[in-house]
């Protein structure tokens, strides 16, 4: 990447020049707000590759995530970096912290500790985090015991997308069942209104949602989008995608 597609001793081509080019051209613009750590004015998603500006230069980063796994690849072509870390965290901080010390070295910047840094704008994020979960499961214990009837919302629902989910009675209790992936099973608890939670069995998702029900005309549900409770929640869930209708079938 940092050669235009060329490698090997006798310069063979992965990619062409155009292509290389395309690559890296901006498609998308996504927003800069608020201070950066370089100076970056401009950023967008070009084709699997961010692209901004740093300290002048021209960067290109693309970031990878599994539960219990993060990395990173970022370029500075102007200077023929490349950076590349794999750690066993959770967190962009892991190897954000790693990445930015060496470009502080290459930038010529000093006495800078991104793993205090870090570590402090990670610790605040969770505490606000935390504090909108909890505040939303103390909502939800409350109205959980005014006794709801959850009967009506009992069916199968259908996202064009994501497939069939389930939504069922078990001993009094509503869950979310997904047909294609049945690790996405979940407990629904009531929140405010026509607007419930799913507690997923599965804590290591990190992922419970919102469930907001919409309604027909002759009052009865008739579909459901989602939304992550949590600010931190990893976007590539895309609840924020799904839009669910109910099929005739229960």
């Amino acid at each position: 990447m940092l050669n235009e597609g060329v490698y090997g001793k006798n310069g063979e081509r992965l990619f062409g020049k155009a292509v290389h080019q395309e690559l890296w051209t901006p498609q998308t613009i996504i927003p800069v707000r608020g201070a950066t750590p370089y100076k970056t004015n401009f950023s967008a998603y070009a084709l699997g590759w961010r692209v901004s500006d740093m300290n002048g230069y021209k960067s290109v980063t693309h970031t990878g995530m599994l539960a219990g796994v993060v990395t990173q690849v970022m370029m500075v072509p102007e200077l023929k970096l490349g950076i590349i870390v794999f750690t066993n965290q959770q967190t962009s901080e892991a190897f954000g912290s790693v990445t930015y010390t060496i470009l502080d070295r290459y930038f010529g910047v000093k006495n800078r500790d991104w793993v205090a840094d870090l570590k402090e704008s990670l610790e605040k994020s969770r505490t606000n985090a935390g504090n909108i979960v909890n505040e939303v499961y103390r909502v939800s214990s409350e109205e959980s015991k005014k006794g709801l009837d959850y009967s009506q919302f009992v069916s199968k629902y259908r996202d064009s997308w994501f497939g069939d989910v389930t939504i069922s009675l078990e001993n009094g209790k509503l869950f979310f069942k997904s047909v294609r992936s049945p690790r996405m099973r979940g407990e629904v608890l009531p929140y405010r209104g026509n607007l419930f939670i799913v507690r997923w069995e599965d804590r290591s998702f990190d992922a419970d949602a919102f469930i907001n029900f919409s309604f027909g005309f002759d009052g009865t549900p008739s579909g459901f989008t989602m939304k992550a409770i949590s600010p931190l929640t990893d976007f590539s869930f895309d609840f924020q995608d799904l839009d669910f209708h109910k099929l005739n079938e229960k």
